[in-house]
């Protein structure tokens, strides 16, 4: 809210791979790794943020306004060009998806999402 933002690129996430409730020690572990993925990008020169919530903690670049995404969308995919997964515990998280080809895998790509109030 700081940077009249409303939305910013997801790249990152800690928790739990088999997303069951993680115990305190983990908690403190996914935060404090989220808040040093965030060091090591604002040290790159990027706008990186952290955001914990309840069983898991994520990582974003950039602070955008829907507005100027919708005026400039070239905004959105040089990000994206930078940072084209969001990783789960540092490694790509594959998934998979249908195509006009039939299913297929792919590893996640990075994801607007709006920051939380």
């Amino acid at each position: 809210a700081q940077f009249g933002a409303d939305s910013t690129l997801q790249v990152g996430a800690y928790g739990r791979i088999d997303r069951r409730s993680p115990t305190e020690t983990e908690i403190a572990e996914f935060r404090a790794s989220a808040e040093e993925a965030a060091r090591e990008l604002r040290a790159q020169g990027e706008q990186a943020f952290y955001f914990h919530g309840p069983s898991m903690s994520m990582v974003t670049v950039g602070a955008l306004r829907y507005d100027d995404l919708e005026a400039n969308p070239g905004i959105l995919r040089q990000l994206q060009e930078r940072f084209p997964h969001n990783l789960l515990n540092g490694q790509g998280i594959r998934e998979k998806i249908k195509t006009e080809a039939g299913e297929e895998w792919r590893l996640q790509p990075s994801q607007l999402v709006g920051i939380p109030e």
